[in-house]
Protein backbone atom coordinates (compact mmCIF):
# COMPACT_ATOMS: atom_id res chain seq x y z
CA UNK A 1 0.00 0.00 0.00
CA UNK A 2 2.95 2.68 0.77
CA UNK A 3 4.32 1.94 -2.74
CA UNK A 4 0.74 2.59 -4.21
CA UNK A 5 0.68 5.87 -2.26
CA UNK A 6 4.17 7.24 -3.11
CA UNK A 7 3.44 6.73 -6.62
CA UNK A 8 0.41 8.18 -6.44
CA UNK A 9 1.99 11.34 -4.87
CA UNK A 10 4.56 11.49 -7.49
CA UNK A 11 2.60 11.25 -10.59
CA UNK A 12 0.32 14.34 -8.74
CA UNK A 13 3.94 16.18 -8.01
CA UNK A 14 4.76 15.82 -11.97
CA UNK A 15 1.01 17.02 -12.82
CA UNK A 16 1.16 20.34 -11.05
CA UNK A 17 4.55 20.78 -11.95
CA UNK A 18 3.96 20.51 -15.53
CA UNK A 19 0.75 22.52 -15.56
CA UNK A 20 2.79 25.32 -13.79
CA UNK A 21 5.28 25.08 -16.27
CA UNK A 22 3.40 25.71 -19.06
CA UNK A 23 1.18 28.07 -17.53
CA UNK A 24 0.03 30.94 -19.26
CA UNK A 25 2.41 34.05 -18.65
CA UNK A 26 1.48 37.64 -18.20
CA UNK A 27 2.15 39.35 -21.86
CA UNK A 28 4.33 42.97 -20.75
CA UNK A 29 3.77 45.29 -23.40
CA UNK A 30 6.66 47.88 -23.86
CA UNK A 31 4.67 51.31 -24.50
CA UNK A 32 7.11 53.16 -27.34
CA UNK A 33 7.03 56.63 -27.88
CA UNK A 34 5.25 58.55 -30.43
CA UNK A 35 7.40 59.79 -33.30
CA UNK A 36 5.66 63.59 -33.82
CA UNK A 37 7.59 64.50 -36.67
CA UNK A 38 8.11 63.94 -40.46
CA UNK A 39 11.15 63.26 -41.96
CA UNK A 40 12.15 64.03 -45.03
CA UNK A 41 11.91 60.04 -46.28
CA UNK A 42 8.55 59.98 -44.69
CA UNK A 43 7.33 62.77 -46.94
CA UNK A 44 8.68 61.52 -49.92
CA UNK A 45 6.98 57.90 -48.81
CA UNK A 46 4.02 59.23 -47.69
CA UNK A 47 3.45 61.05 -50.84
CA UNK A 48 4.11 57.88 -52.87
CA UNK A 49 1.55 55.75 -50.66
CA UNK A 50 -1.18 58.69 -51.04
CA UNK A 51 -0.87 58.52 -54.64
CA UNK A 52 -1.64 55.02 -54.86
CA UNK A 53 -4.31 54.75 -52.45
CA UNK A 54 -6.17 58.07 -54.51
CA UNK A 55 -5.85 56.01 -57.62
CA UNK A 56 -6.75 52.86 -55.96
CA UNK A 57 -9.97 54.63 -54.61
CA UNK A 58 -10.65 56.47 -57.37
CA UNK A 59 -10.41 53.46 -59.58
CA UNK A 60 -12.94 51.43 -57.67
CA UNK A 61 -15.35 53.89 -56.81
CA UNK A 62 -15.44 55.38 -60.32
CA UNK A 63 -16.49 51.98 -61.58
CA UNK A 64 -19.19 51.86 -58.72
CA UNK A 65 -20.40 55.22 -59.64
CA UNK A 66 -20.52 54.00 -63.48
CA UNK A 67 -21.86 50.42 -62.80
CA UNK A 68 -25.01 51.87 -61.11
CA UNK A 69 -25.45 54.70 -64.01
CA UNK A 70 -27.39 51.92 -65.60
CA UNK A 71 -28.36 52.00 -69.21
CA UNK A 72 -29.30 55.12 -70.44
CA UNK A 73 -31.61 54.99 -73.96
CA UNK A 74 -32.00 57.96 -76.68
CA UNK A 75 -35.46 58.62 -77.69
CA UNK A 76 -33.39 58.93 -81.68
CA UNK A 77 -35.17 62.20 -81.94
CA UNK A 78 -32.42 64.11 -80.70
CA UNK A 79 -29.87 64.99 -83.35
CA UNK A 80 -27.50 66.80 -80.91
CA UNK A 81 -24.36 66.41 -79.30
CA UNK A 82 -25.46 67.22 -75.66
CA UNK A 83 -28.34 64.40 -75.77
CA UNK A 84 -29.93 62.90 -73.12
CA UNK A 85 -27.37 60.41 -72.39
CA UNK A 86 -24.54 62.90 -73.05
CA UNK A 87 -22.03 62.14 -70.18
CA UNK A 88 -24.60 59.13 -69.39
CA UNK A 89 -22.29 56.64 -66.46
CA UNK A 90 -19.16 58.79 -67.12
CA UNK A 91 -20.73 61.74 -65.22
CA UNK A 92 -21.30 59.37 -62.32
CA UNK A 93 -18.26 57.27 -62.61
CA UNK A 94 -16.30 60.96 -62.01
CA UNK A 95 -17.96 62.51 -59.37
CA UNK A 96 -17.79 58.90 -57.30
CA UNK A 97 -14.26 58.73 -58.38
CA UNK A 98 -13.31 61.88 -57.01
CA UNK A 99 -14.70 60.90 -53.35
CA UNK A 100 -13.10 57.56 -54.07
CA UNK A 101 -9.67 59.19 -54.05
CA UNK A 102 -10.14 61.74 -51.11
CA UNK A 103 -11.16 58.34 -49.05
CA UNK A 104 -8.23 55.96 -50.28
CA UNK A 105 -5.65 58.77 -50.78
CA UNK A 106 -6.06 59.99 -46.97
CA UNK A 107 -5.68 55.61 -46.20
CA UNK A 108 -2.58 55.57 -47.85
CA UNK A 109 -1.39 58.35 -45.90
CA UNK A 110 -2.67 57.17 -42.84
CA UNK A 111 -1.71 53.78 -43.59
CA UNK A 112 2.20 55.04 -44.03
CA UNK A 113 1.82 56.83 -40.73
CA UNK A 114 0.59 54.60 -38.29
CA UNK A 115 2.53 51.46 -40.10
CA UNK A 116 5.83 53.39 -39.23
CA UNK A 117 5.10 54.65 -35.91
CA UNK A 118 3.16 57.73 -36.11
CA UNK A 119 0.27 58.34 -34.33
CA UNK A 120 -1.80 60.71 -36.41
CA UNK A 121 -5.85 61.79 -37.92
CA UNK A 122 -7.64 60.24 -40.87
CA UNK A 123 -9.58 62.72 -41.03
CA UNK A 124 -7.39 65.56 -41.06
CA UNK A 125 -5.96 63.85 -43.89
CA UNK A 126 -8.88 63.73 -45.89
CA UNK A 127 -9.65 67.00 -45.36
CA UNK A 128 -5.95 68.19 -46.61
CA UNK A 129 -6.22 66.18 -49.58
CA UNK A 130 -9.86 67.67 -50.53
CA UNK A 131 -8.72 70.86 -49.90
CA UNK A 132 -5.23 70.09 -52.35
CA UNK A 133 -7.80 68.43 -54.79
CA UNK A 134 -9.97 71.45 -54.87
CA UNK A 135 -7.05 73.84 -55.94
CA UNK A 136 -5.93 71.06 -58.43
CA UNK A 137 -9.21 71.41 -60.01
CA UNK A 138 -8.85 75.55 -60.36
CA UNK A 139 -5.26 75.75 -60.78
CA UNK A 140 -5.99 73.56 -63.82
CA UNK A 141 -9.03 74.72 -65.09
CA UNK A 142 -7.31 78.60 -64.82
CA UNK A 143 -4.27 77.06 -66.73
CA UNK A 144 -6.29 75.43 -69.74
CA UNK A 145 -8.37 78.66 -70.14
CA UNK A 146 -5.13 80.38 -70.43
CA UNK A 147 -3.82 77.92 -72.53
CA UNK A 148 -5.68 74.89 -73.84
CA UNK A 149 -2.53 72.93 -74.75
CA UNK A 150 -0.43 73.11 -71.78
CA UNK A 151 -3.08 73.37 -69.72
CA UNK A 152 -4.08 69.65 -69.85
CA UNK A 153 -0.80 69.39 -68.72
CA UNK A 154 -0.89 71.08 -65.72
CA UNK A 155 -3.78 69.83 -65.05
CA UNK A 156 -2.57 66.63 -64.63
CA UNK A 157 0.40 67.40 -62.75
CA UNK A 158 -1.67 69.21 -60.21
CA UNK A 159 -3.90 66.37 -59.63
CA UNK A 160 -0.50 64.09 -58.94
CA UNK A 161 0.16 66.93 -56.67
CA UNK A 162 -1.54 68.86 -54.76
CA UNK A 163 -3.95 66.59 -53.33
CA UNK A 164 -1.13 64.17 -52.20
CA UNK A 165 1.31 66.84 -50.80
CA UNK A 166 -2.15 69.24 -48.95
CA UNK A 167 -2.97 65.05 -47.33
CA UNK A 168 0.04 64.69 -46.15
CA UNK A 169 1.27 68.29 -44.76
CA UNK A 170 -2.85 68.24 -42.95
CA UNK A 171 -1.66 64.45 -41.55
CA UNK A 172 1.82 65.43 -40.17
CA UNK A 173 0.01 68.27 -38.86
CA UNK A 174 -2.09 66.31 -36.93
CA UNK A 175 0.81 64.10 -35.48
CA UNK A 176 0.92 63.28 -31.92
CA UNK A 177 3.93 62.38 -29.56
CA UNK A 178 4.95 61.53 -26.55
CA UNK A 179 3.75 57.94 -25.02
CA UNK A 180 0.80 56.45 -25.95
CA UNK A 181 -1.71 55.32 -23.60
CA UNK A 182 -1.92 51.98 -21.95
CA UNK A 183 -1.97 49.41 -24.11
CA UNK A 184 -4.67 46.91 -24.98
CA UNK A 185 -4.77 43.87 -22.42
CA UNK A 186 -5.57 41.20 -25.13
CA UNK A 187 -9.71 40.20 -23.73
CA UNK A 188 -12.59 39.90 -26.00
CA UNK A 189 -14.03 42.20 -23.73
CA UNK A 190 -11.40 45.93 -22.75
CA UNK A 191 -11.88 48.17 -20.31
CA UNK A 192 -9.28 50.83 -21.35
CA UNK A 193 -9.53 54.55 -19.84
CA UNK A 194 -13.27 53.86 -18.74
CA UNK A 195 -13.86 52.91 -22.08
CA UNK A 196 -15.34 49.16 -22.73
CA UNK A 197 -14.77 48.41 -26.65
CA UNK A 198 -14.13 44.80 -28.78
CA UNK A 199 -10.85 42.90 -28.76
CA UNK A 200 -8.54 40.35 -29.71
CA UNK A 201 -8.71 37.73 -26.96
CA UNK A 202 -5.48 35.95 -25.64
CA UNK A 203 -5.42 32.09 -26.30
CA UNK A 204 -3.42 30.17 -24.25
CA UNK A 205 -2.45 26.38 -24.87
CA UNK A 206 -1.57 24.46 -22.03
CA UNK A 207 0.17 21.01 -22.92
CA UNK A 208 0.93 18.04 -19.81
CA UNK A 209 4.05 16.46 -19.52
CA UNK A 210 3.44 14.43 -22.50
CA UNK A 211 2.61 17.19 -24.98
CA UNK A 212 -1.06 16.51 -25.35
CA UNK A 213 -3.31 19.32 -24.70
CA UNK A 214 -4.41 19.96 -20.64
CA UNK A 215 -6.24 23.14 -21.14
CA UNK A 216 -7.00 25.97 -23.27
CA UNK A 217 -7.59 29.71 -21.36
CA UNK A 218 -9.50 32.21 -23.87
CA UNK A 219 -9.04 35.98 -21.78
CA UNK A 220 -13.02 37.44 -22.46
CA UNK A 221 -12.79 40.03 -20.27
CA UNK A 222 -9.64 42.16 -19.53
CA UNK A 223 -8.56 45.81 -18.84
CA UNK A 224 -7.03 48.04 -16.13
CA UNK A 225 -9.89 49.35 -13.71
Amino acid sequence: MRPLILSLTLIASLSATSSHAHAPQPIVAVEQPIDGEFSAGDWALSFLSANAGGVLGGILAGALGYGLAGECHDDGDNTTFFGPCFLHGAGQAILLGSVGTIFGGAAGIYAYGEGTGHRGSYWAAAGGWTLGLASAIGLGALAVEANEDTGSAVMVVALFTLPALGGTAAYALSLEEGTPGPMPVGGLLEVNAGELRLGVPNVDVTLDALGDLERIDVTLLGGRF
